[in-house]
Order: structure tokens, then C-alpha cells, then sequence
């Protein structure tokens, strides 16, 4: 049957009943689509997609979610998206599809046993997770020439066809080794060959696109199912970090730009770069600074939680409740502690090391000593949560001591390490008190006020220790400079921006 002929039979059942080809995702297929399914003539060719239309979920996520150990499969994905090495390939590398097939393999590589144990977990996926009104009325015509596609992976999606009585389905998916070339051809190169080069009578899908398709755009038929949504991999199992990704700051890769590229990356510049085991320092370091953000966290679930709770416009994410379902604090503070232990060990072997640990005090101290600055944090964000909003930048400047100063209880802290510590957090919690005393939310940056307060505090300290300028050390110059060079980078734009906007006053 031509896409014509299918349209003219769809509005023969009413116009409530009629879909366009046009039809946006957002509506919902009712029983004229399906009655016309089982209509059609035999030897009709249908386009199916398998994601979010013949399966409800995600064959992808679901796959996913079969490795074992689950928790090293789900450290695997959280490094991935962390990462992002699909990125690095050639063409566009941050399509959805070039991800899931990246994932797919590098998973696949790493967790072996996968694929056997998916042929019997996929039994269960397919009777849970297919789409029963659209089985119903395929398996009513069972004359039709069905064609599965989509960006899924063949050898994901054939043990799902079997359990539904499909194995006889035509496949134009994507494969495993040319996954790759396989997603260049797009679509219509991928159905091309197993339609015969003929256009089919019918295309469905929530994916596809009338203008990846060609002249087949006419015989796509958009549909949102009920229930069908696309549900990330191994969401039971507790991985730190994970609610700040997902809920707190989805999409803006929070955890590898903020708290290892910018907190941390403060913390190993103040304390590790002119120390003489620099390597073992900054691993020590790594340790307590996971541990002290897995229960900062903590503080963010709360945050949320108290803000659903108590106030009349909450700004929370979409992903918020589906998080909040795995996520257990009890968890969290068995991970920080952890990181604490790795911390401890990396800093036996530094103290081995160095055989004059003077200044680093014993790790029985130093464990007593970080479980105090945990509880100190946690206790200062409930604090911090149930304030009210116009009493919260006070608070807040505590918050922001409590990433950088703590580690002077492991290590020493550096005078221009303390500077550049001190100016982040000053610069933060100006950035904090505008976002909270005016109407323009965030500001965009804070690197000019971040840049000003950091020479503010290098002078300041440097006169106070009597060591400008003439007394410093070469390592004190190479860590200064550095100080210097990282802040006046990642400011760069936000400093040229401001000087740019200075105008003389006898040129206005």
C-alpha cells in the first residue's frame, strides 16, 4: 500500500481517528493507525523502529543495564560520559547514536560474558518492554514484510524479536565492528538495502526524521507511544556523583569541570606542584578530595529535597525524582569513607617516601582529623539548606572554605597556594551573594573579580611574610607564575570583556 493510499485509509476511520504524516511526536497513536496496520495488503513492507516503538525503552540503556558486576559496569558508563571519547571521531561525533555505539563496544570489550548473558536476559526485556498494541496489530497481519531499524545494534535487537514471534524480521540496524560506517550511511542507507530499494508502505518511529529519509518521508508516521521513553542504563545501583550529573546540573559535565578541573585542579596547584613526590601528593590529595565531595552531594540531594518541600517555585531538574529513587546518603558516606582510606594509603607511601615527613602528621590523626571535616561540611549544608534564602551567603562562604582549607590538615598549604585558594573562594561567594540580592541570576563570570583578588592576596601575603620580591624561591616564582597563568586563562574572557567596556572620559 502507497503512503497515499495508507493516509486516505486512515481518515476513512474519522477524523478523530486521522494521522498525517506530519503528525508531531507529542501526540498519541489511537486505534485508527493500528486498524489500518492490520489492513494493510499482504506483502506491504513496514519500517519499525526498534526504540521507543516496537520496544518502549531504549535497547541501548537496556543492554547496558545487563552488565555484571553492575557496579564496575556502572563506573564504566560514568567514566564514558565523563570522557566523552566518541567526541574524538571523525564527522559528528556528539550525535546520540555515535555515543550508544561507542558504549556498546567498549563495554562489550571490557565485560566479555555480556552478550551470552543478554540472550537470556533479553527474554524478559522483550515480554516486559515491547509494545503491545503494536505487536498486537503486526501479529494480526502476519503477511506484512516487517523491516526492524533504528541506531540500535543488531545483536542487541535480534534476541528481543525472537521471544515475540519477529525472527523472521528484516534487520537495518547497525553493526557491531562497522558500527561507524553504518551510522555515516544514516538512515536511509541503512533501510536501503533491506527494503529492496522500494519505498515501504509504512514507516514508524519516534527517531527518524521526514528529511533523513528522502523520498520515504511521506510514509513516516512520528508517534510518541504511551509509556515509552528511554530510561538510563543500571539506575539502581549507587555510583558517587552520579545525582549531581544527572539531577543537579545535568548536561553540564559538573563533575569533571568543576570539581576536577577547578577544585581540584586548585587544590594540586596550591599543595603538589613544587613538592618533590608531586605524583604521590596528588593522588593523596584525589583521595580526600572524592571523599569530601561525596558527602557534598549529600548536601545537594537535601537541598533539593527541602527546596520541594518548603518552597512555592522550586527550581528542580527533570531527572530529580528518578534519582532520588536509588540514592541513599548511608551510601554515600561509605564511599567518602573509602576514598578517605585510598587517601590514607597514597599518603603512607608519601611519608615512606619523603623519610622527613615533617609537617604531615600521623595517619591515625589525619583520619580522626578528616572524619570531623566531614561531619563539619554536612553540618554546615543542613544548616546552609534549612536557612532562609537572604541569611544563606554567610553560610555559603563556610561551604566554600570547607573545599580548599581542610587539606591543611593533611599537607602543608603553600602562602601563594592559600592566596589562590582564598581568592576562589571570596570570588565564589560574591558570585553567590549577586545571584541571591539581584535579578539576574548567575553571573556569567566571575574570572576579572577572581584575577583582581588573587594579586590583591599574593601582595598582601608576600608583604606580611616579608618575602616581596626579592626573597622568593625559584619554586615560589614557578608556582606563582603558574598561580598566575591558570586563573588569568580560565579568565581571559571575562578580563577582556570588562576592560573593554572602560572608556575615557574626555572621549564620551
Amino acid at each position: 500500500m502507497a503512503p497515499d493510499s495508507l493516509t486516505a485509509s486512515l481518515a476513512v476511520a474519522g477524523s478523530p481517528g486521522e494521522v498525517s504524516p506530519e503528525q508531531s511526536v507529542g501526540e498519541a497513536p489511537d486505534a485508527a493507525l493500528l486498524a489500518a496496520i492490520a489492513r494493510l495488503p499482504a506483502g506491504s513492507r513496514v519500517v519499525v523502529d526498534a526504540d521507543e516503538t516496537l520496544f518502549l525503552g531504549n535497547t541501548t540503556e537496556a543492554y547496558l543495564s545487563a552488565l555484571r558486576p553492575a557496579l564496575l559496569g556502572s563506573l564504566l558508563l560514568f567514566l564514558l560520559d565523563l570522557l566523552r571519547p566518541w567526541r574524538f571521531l571523525p564527522g559528528r561525533g556528539d550525535r546520540e547514536e555515535v555515543r550508544d555505539w561507542v558504549r556498546v563496544v567498549v563495554a562489550t570489550l571490557l565485560f566479555p560474558w555480556t552478550p551470552l548473558w543478554w540472550r537470556h536476559r533479553a527474554q524478559r526485556v522483550a515480554r516486559e518492554g515491547g509494545n503491545r498494541p503494536l505487536l498486537a496489530a503486526l501479529a494480526g497481519n502476519p503477511g506484512l514484510r516487517l523491516v526492524v531499524g533504528g541506531s540500535g545494534l543488531g545483536f542487541i535487537i535480534a534476541p528481543l524479536l525472537e521471544p515475540l514471534g519477529l525472527a523472521a524480521a528484516t534487520l537495518a540496524t547497525v553493526g557491531f565492528w562497522r558500527g561507524r560506517r553504518d551510522l555515516a550511511r544514516g538512515v536511509r542507507g541503512r533501510l536501503g538495502p533491506a527494503c529492496g530499494g522500494e519505498a515501504p508502505a509504512l514507516i514508524l518511529s519516534t527517531r527518524m526524521e521526514a528529511g533523513e529519509l528522502g523520498p520515504w518521508g511521506g510514509s513516516l508516521r512520528s508517534i510518541r507511544w504511551p509509556g515509552a521513553c528511554r530510561e538510563a542504563a543500571i539506575t539502581g545501583v549507587f555510583i558517587p556523583f552520579l545525582y549531581m550529573e544527572r539531577a543537579k546540573r545535568p548536561g553540564s559535565r559538573y563533575f569533571l569541570k568543576v570539581v576536577l578541573l577547578e577544585d581540584f585542579a586548585i587544590v594540586g596547584i596550591a599543595m603538589v606542584v613544587i613538592n618533590p613526590f608531586p605524583h604521590i601528593l596528588a593522588l593523596t590529595m584525589l583521595g580526600f578530595h572524592l571523599s569530601l565531595w561525596c558527602i557534598y552531594e549529600a548536601g545537594y540531594v537535601e537541598n533539593d529535597r527541602v527546596a520541594e518541600r518548603y518552597e512555592a517555585d522550586p527550581h528542580l531538574n527533570p531527572g530529580y525524582q528518578r534519582q532520588l529513587t536509588w540514592y541513599r546518603e548511608w551510601k554515600a558516606w561509605l564511599w567518602a569513607a573509602g576514598f578517605a582510606v585510598a587517601g590514607l594509603a597514597c599518603l603512607g607511601e608519601y611519608r615512606s617516601l619523603t623519610r622527613a615527613p615533617d609537617g604531615f602528621p600521623p595517619w591515625p590523626t589525619v583520619a580522626v582529623s578528616w572524619l570531623g571535616v566531614l561531619l563539619l561540611v554536612r553540618l554546615t549544608y543542613r544548616w546552609f539548606n534549612y536557612l532562609d534564602k537572604p541569611s544563606r551567603p554567610w553560610v555559603y562562604l563556610l561551604l566554600q572554605s570547607w573545599k580548599y582549607y581542610p587539606f591543611a590538615l593533611i599537607a602543608p598549604i603553600y602562602w601563594l597556594g592559600a592566596a589562590m585558594m582564598s581568592a576562589q573562594i571570596l570570588a565564589r561567594w560574591q558570585a553567590y551573594i549577586l545571584y541571591r540580592t539581584t535579578a539576574g541570576g548567575w553571573p556569567d563570570s566571575i574570572g576579572a573579580l577572581r584575577f583582581v583578588l588573587l594579586l590583591l592576596l599574593m601582595v598582601g601575603f608576600g608583604l606580611a611574610r616579608g618575602e616581596l620580591p626579592h626573597f622568593l624561591t625559584l619554586l615560589e616564582w614557578i608556582q606563582g607564575g603558574l598561580i598566575l597563568l591558570v586563573f588569568g586563562f580560565k579568565g581571559r574572557k571575562h578580563i577582556r570583556r570588562v576592560l573593554g567596556k572602560g572608556r575615557w572620559i574626555t572621549s564620551v
